[in-house]
């Protein structure tokens, strides 16, 4: 089996809190796994969320070789829960990679619902994406109780963590080690790893330096509406 980056499951799923960066991270890890897997696809599965997914990125990635699986014509701009047949078909296909780029909060995440039937333990990986500069997740308890109410809605495990603690062009290597701090209590409460931490290029060599867990290097993918 290829190893996708980080893990060696076949499906990884991003999940978290709204504003907790998950969009950019799912893109970002899609693009640098692409190398080494065939037949990838990136699922978007984020139907709340109007302004960040990962469908406004399709050139992008699929010039990358990666398959969009996504609404198409008019609903894809809509905030509906239309969603595409083939869904199914990379849950159940052996043979396909997937990263599924999920809705925030529990509301987001309560599409997984449909498909937790098709998920097997050993089939994929469920990382909660932290953001310690975002309410509600910026102390364990309530940062828990989030992903607690993900897992309830969705049916569905977190497997892993992942710190994107950022204040976008305002980051620092110490705020990506308070978010690393946070994310390292969050697991040793819950008993979950941390699976790496998601770095803007600009800081990557001076966070890998002093930071414990890997290090997801970040491009920037995805602009505001103002932008």
């Amino acid at each position: 089996m290829t190893a996708l980056l980080f893990s060696e499951k076949r499906i990884i799923l991003f999940v978290g809190a709204y504003g907790s960066g998950k969009t950019e991270v799912a893109v970002n890890y899609a693009l640098q796994s692409r190398p080494t897997v065939e037949n990838l696809a990136i699922v978007d599965l984020d139907i709340v969320n109007p302004y960040f997914r990962s469908r406004e990125r399709q050139e992008l990635v699929t010039a990358a070789g990666i398959h969009v699986v996504a609404p198409e014509g008019a609903l894809s701009t809509a905030d509906l829960p239309a969603l595409p047949p083939e869904i199914g078909g990379v849950l159940q296909d052996p043979s396909r990679y997937a990263v599924f780029d999920v809705g925030g909060d529990d509301v987001g995440a309560r599409v997984l619902g449909r498909y937790s039937k098709m998920f097997t333990p050993a089939d994929y990986d469920m990382f909660f994406v932290v953001n310690a500069s975002r309410p509600f997740t910026q102390a364990m308890k309530p940062a828990v109780a989030v992903m607690r109410a993900i897992e309830q809605t969705s049916r569905l495990k977190v497997t892993g963590l992942v710190n994107n603690t950022n204040l976008m062009q305002f980051t620092d290597v110490p705020l990506l080690q308070k978010g690393e701090e946070l994310a390292l209590a969050i697991g040793e409460a819950t008993n979950l790893p941390l699976a790496f931490n998601a770095v803007a290029e600009n800081l990557v060599d001076a966070a890998t330096a002093v930071m414990r867990a890997p290090v997801l290097p970040l491009q920037l993918y995805m602009k505001r509406p103002w932008e």
